[in-house]
């Protein structure tokens, strides 16, 4: 049964069974739209009828009961979904206020729920209407949000609240409103369906009497504006720099903050050189020619800036050329020729240069490139004295290649390559090595021509040549005999030279080594295995020691890195302390000769773990037993002697079980495990007699 009555021309339903369904919509006009960026609200804008003037408020609803009644005059819009009655509201605003160009920022619709409801979906409306059209007035069906009267999709929505009346806010996609604005889509507004098929609500119109009360449109959006300025950080660039030279960067000055800009070389005042230059990476303007001061000091150049709105600014710029410095245009060199076996660091020659500018000053380094193939051995100091860096042979290489390059205080600079020439002269010997020598501490040494290497342009070595050995430290000499320093163990340094007859040599520092064989100390447990170490002092790598122990052959090992040879052996020696017990052999080879150590050896009793077994008993009045043990480790070639006993007593009772006697020999120290001895007394069994 239906039941309701009709005020104001909206139908007010009274049956509880049936709900009212509001359809609103809202229309803006299309404008264009250029601006990309978006900001924060530069203007806000509210359309609301009756507020400051505003009347571009169209809203009505359609009643699938009444299709041939106009609502548009209605002072509520509702929404209803009751099936084969539905309500819904159609509402739009005029939005020509709002500039083509405006980009928008927010968007808000605000209404009065005159009844409470459960809320409403709104979808944006795809064909157009007006405010007198009825249910027949566009077919036999209502309007849809089928993607073709309406979008499908859920474009704003209020969740409703029962008991609720008053203002509601809803937030609107800022693209709608935007696409509006720009023209991408038809201003038809939104189609308004309750979200409850059980129940809707009813909504002041914008016929409402109060205008506050009225459906209100809340747009904000921001403009964009032109460029006020180019700023180009550098206007100079030197003569003969190279193409693609960057001159200076470009930046510009808007009012819009967080604008992007385009740089682009224009026609126009003060463009007449354009084409001497480009803007590249964005905003660096770089030249397309070499300049030339003399030719050409300045260059005038216009420039547009464009922001990413396609606002722009212009504005002429003149580029100076500035005067360059001249490069050198020779080098002399005062001499080229140095005698062959003349000290690392003698003088060559000196450098001069040529330059057309006057008082000019100049450094000299020499450089890689043609001609530049023995720079390697030279060196420039003093800022003009080519110099040696090692000592020339004649007959090894008679003459030599570098390239060297002079450059102003202004940067420029001109290279050139030199032949220098080695002159022939009588060579000294040259002592390049030694064979090893060694020696024992305290013992004597003699250094013969055999023990060095030497190499000579002129003779055959050693015929012919005299050895001299020179005095040092650590060592005594007589003739070429030296005697290490006593107890010195360590390196000698032995200054010596040979003569061809008609010159010394350089100087050579031979090395002896006065080696001193050491043995440790062993402390051990006797029966483990022990470690048997020794080492050469300073250390020798790769020999062989023989070990002994209380001069029985134990084991060998061979030197490491440290000098330090380390072999395992069984330790047999009974326990006590061997002054020499430990011995190290040196056999001796080619570099070094024969060497023998000794140290003590420390032998010590091994722990011997003696448990007496549990359990052990003897009858009152009887011999006590022997008493009995175990021991661990239980795996050693031991001779026992003696007894455990017990304390004393004959009482029935237990009594501690001591080590007694007991003994292990002497390698050995015994930690007893004492347990009960207990003595027990006998049974008498009485006969059981019944009566």
């Amino acid at each position: 049964m239906f039941m309701g009555l009709i005020r104001n021309n909206l139908l007010k339903i009274i049956n509880p069974q049936l709900r009212l369904l509001v359809v609103l919509l809202l229309v803006v006009s299309a404008l264009s739209f250029q601006v990309q960026l978006v900001r924060a609200d530069d203007y806000i804008v509210e359309f609301q009828d009756g507020l400051n003037g505003y009347g571009g408020t169209l809203d009505t609803f359609i009643w699938a009961s009444e299709p041939d009644v106009d609502h548009s005059n209605s002072i509520t819009i509702v929404q209803e979904e009751f099936p084969g009655d539905e309500l819904r509201s159609l509402l739009r605003f005029e939005l020509s206020s709002i500039p083509a160009d405006a980009t928008i920022t927010s968007a808000e619709l605000q209404f009065y729920v005159s009844e409470e409801g459960e809320g409403f979906d709104m979808h944006r409306m795809l064909v157009s209407w007006n405010e007198t059209d009825t249910y027949h007035s566009i077919g036999d069906r209502q309007f849809y949000p089928d993607n073709v009267d309406a979008e499908g999709t859920v474009a704003a929505s209020w969740p409703g609240a029962i008991g609720y009346t008053g203002i509601i806010t809803i937030p609107v996609i800022t693209s709608t409103i935007q696409g509006w604005i720009d023209g991408t889509l038809s201003n038809n507004g939104w189609l308004m369906i309750a979200s409850d098929p059980g129940d809707g609500q009813e909504i002041y119109s914008s016929e409402y009497t109060t205008t506050t009360d009225r459906p209100k449109l809340t747009v904000g959006y921001s403009l964009n504006e032109s460029p006020t300025d180019i700023t180009l950080s550098s206007s100079t660039v030197a003569e003969n720099s190279a193409i693609n030279t960057v001159v200076g960067t470009l930046s510009s000055s808007d009012p819009d903050t967080g604008d992007i800009f385009i740089y682009t070389l224009v026609d126009g005042t003060g463009g007449t050189d354009n084409d001497s230059f480009n803007i590249i990476s964005g905003n660096s303007l770089v030249t397309l020619a070499v300049f030339d001061f003399e030719t050409k000091p300045s260059y005038s150049i216009r420039i547009r800036t464009t922001d990413q709105g396609g606002l722009y600014y212009e504005e002429a710029f003149t580029i100076t050329v500035s005067d360059e410095n001249e490069s050198p245009t020779d080098i002399t060199l005062s001499s080229s020729t140095v005698a062959e076996n003349s000290a690392i660091n003698t003088v060559v020659g000196i450098l001069s240069s040529s330059d057309p500018d006057a008082d000019n000053t100049f450094s000299y380094r020499l450089v890689d490139g043609s001609g530049g193939a023995d720079n390697g051995s030279f060196n420039i100091i003093t800022g003009t004295s080519l110099i040696t860096l090692a000592v020339f042979d004649f007959e090894t290489k008679p003459s030599y290649l570098v390239r060297i390059r002079t450059t102003d205080q202004g940067g420029l600079f001109f290279e050139k390559e030199f032949t220098l020439t080695v002159s022939d002269v009588n060579d000294a010997p040259i002592i390049t090595g030694q064979v090893t020598l060694s020696t024992p501490k305290n013992a004597s040494l003699e250094i013969s021509l055999a023990d060095l290497t030497v190499m000579d342009q002129d003779d055959t070595y050693p015929t012919g040549f005299t050895l001299t050995v020179l005095a040092g430290i650590n060592y005594t000499l007589i003739g070429n005999t030296i005697t290490p320093s006593t107890d010195f163990i360590g390196t000698l340094t032995i200054p010596v030279k040979v003569n061809d007859g008609l010159v010394d040599s350089n100087t050579f520092n031979l090395s002896v080594n006065v080696t001193n064989l050491r043995a440790l100390t062993i402390t051990n447990i006797y029966g483990q295995t022990v470690t048997l170490q020794a080492f050469f002092d300073p250390a020798i790598i790769n020999k062989t020691i023989n070990f002994t122990l209380n001069s029985a052959v134990a084991c060998s090992g061979t030197t490491n890195s440290n000098g330090r040879a380390i072999c395992n052996t069984t330790l047999l020696a009974d326990v006590g302390t061997y002054p020499t017990g430990v011995g190290a052999v040196f056999l001796g080879d080619a570099d070094y000769p024969p060497s023998s150590a000794t140290a003590q050896l420390i032998v010590l009793p091994r722990d011997l773990t003696v448990t007496a077994n549990s359990g052990q008993y003897k009858l009152f009045g009887s011999p006590d037993p022997v008493f009995t043990y175990t021991f661990s480790p239980n795996n050693l070639p031991i001779e026992f002697s003696g007894l455990l006993s017990r304390v004393s007593g004959e009482a029935i009772g237990d009594y501690n079980i001591t080590v007694g006697s007991l003994s292990a020999g002497p390698n050995y120290e015994i930690s007893f495990n004492s347990d009960k001895f207990s003595i027990i007394g006998y049974k008498i069994f009485l006969p059981l007699v019944l009566k």
